[in-house]
């Protein structure tokens, strides 16, 4: 009786070790994606330019947010060159003064921002912003 009790308490025990195991930085960061998506998104952002979901890829260290432009945003003319480079520079700036985007800052993870076509359902264009990008 008295071994079966041990085996028990000994079972019990490795159970509580590694259903308590802590999530690392990462898998934490995933989670929040996960829940910001559920609880915020979609979400509109701007007149035409709604944030549909976050992510988080942890080999790439990769937090991306999914917009989706529609109505007077939804023509991939507008997206010339000069454009993306205006527009990039504005993101950065609110990069570099987010205090919600403080703990991303200091982990150096990439933040990638995607603007799909909601009439097209294409990838317009792509802002990447590595640490040596919002860090100077």
């Amino acid at each position: 009786m008295r071994k079966i009790h041990l085996i028990i308490c000994v079972l019990a025990a490795l159970t509580l070790t590694l259903g308590c195991k802590r999530m690392s930085r990462d898998e934490l960061i995933a989670r929040e994606a996960r829940r910001f998506t559920e609880i915020q998104c979609p979400h509109v952002v701007e007149p035409c330019n709604r944030l549909d979901s976050t992510t988080y890829d942890i080999p790439t260290r990769t937090y991306t947010y999914n917009h989706t432009l529609y109505d007077d945003l939804d023509y991939d003319t507008l997206y010339t060159d000069l454009f993306k480079s205006i527009f990039r520079e504005k993101v950065l700036l609110e990069i570099r003064s987010s205090i919600q985007m403080r703990g991303l800052k200091e982990e150096g993870i990439t933040l990638v921002y995607r603007y799909y076509s909601e009439k097209q359902h294409t990838v317009f264009f792509e802002l990447r912003f590595t640490k040596e990008d919002y860090t100077e």
